[in-house]
């Protein structure tokens, strides 16, 4: 009997053996990230004044954006720009053929984003931002890390383009308004619960989708493949719906008047600066002219 080790290198494209993808390495990358932001992290942290890093916050954000743009894009070219399938694009492993190169490399870049992804936990931890540290958090970081190493590694392409490219325009939007809240603007905090809406939305298209290619003979990737996607997607889909109604329905009506309350207070701070800044500069000219 092969070995796990042994069997994901006997099965996977070879193509990608230049990267850093392998079992091994990718085991000891996900250990080192729950030893980190679990035990490691907080401890360091507990006699610590957590860290701002409001400007390493605004340049990764910008750096997410860009990044899941750029995936989206590439998803595109290879939907309407490309002879494949729009359903279910090929899953190949032939280095010569340069449409499903094409797919793996794209494929791979998704993988990396998710790597990349792995340092909103740290964040969360440096800045002891706890009520965040939930378990929703950690497992939606875990287990979408394992689907993409696992869709780049044995099955680039298939399904997963549709998936990851949903994934990716809804995280864009995600990162935005991360972005965005970090200039401290309280009438953004309305646009919060439509955030989380978005996510949830595009778990249950990509379900849709997932469910759809079970059917489809044509689609190369395994049944069971696609069905443990399935299930994931709606493990998280529930998770989010969960810290949906708790944040903002239950919870949320008050949150709602007090964010209301602030835009009101800014506005009119913003208004009452505007206004004296125009006095000012009209007090300036009458001075000018006599």
């Amino acid at each position: 009997m092969f070995g796990v080790e042994e069997y994901l290198t006997s099965v996977h494209d070879r193509r990608q053996e230049q990267y850093a993808t392998s079992a091994s390495f990718f085991g000891s990358v996900l250990t080192a990230y729950l030893t980190l932001v679990l035990v490691l992290g907080p401890f360091l942290m507990k006699k610590r004044l957590p860290y701002s890093l409001r400007n390493t916050l605004v340049l990764y954000d910008l750096v997410k954006i860009a990044c899941n743009v750029y995936y989206f894009h590439r998803i595109a070219t290879i939907f309407f720009w490309s002879d494949t399938s729009f359903w279910c694009p090929p899953v190949g492993f032939d280095p010569t053929d340069d449409q499903t190169k094409l797919v793996s490399d794209t494929m791979y870049f998704y993988y990396a984003i998710k790597m990349i992804d792995l340092f909103d936990t740290i964040f969360i931890v440096l800045r002891k931002k706890r009520n965040q540290l939930t378990f929703r958090h950690i497992t939606h970081h875990v287990s979408v890390a394992i689907a993409s190493w696992v869709a780049y590694r044995l099955f680039p392409g298939g399904a997963m383009l549709w998936a990851t490219g949903i994934q990716a325009l809804a995280h864009a939007v995600v990162y935005f308004y991360y972005f965005v809240s970090a200039h401290q603007i309280p009438g953004v905090f309305f646009l919060k619960p439509f955030v989380t809406l978005i996510q949830m939305a595009h778990f249950v298209i990509v379900t849709i989708v997932m469910t759809i290619n079970t059917a489809n003979i044509t689609c190369q990737q395994p049944v069971l493949f696609l069905l443990a996607n399935i299930i994931f997607n709606i493990i998280n889909f529930f998770l989010f719906s969960d810290f949906y109604q708790t944040a903002y329905l239950h919870q949320g009506h008050q949150g709602f008047v007090k964010q209301k309350e602030c835009y009101e207070e800014y506005l009119m701070k913003s208004l009452d600066s505007s206004k004296r800044i125009v006095e000012k500069d009209e007090k300036e000219n009458n001075t000018a002219q006599i």
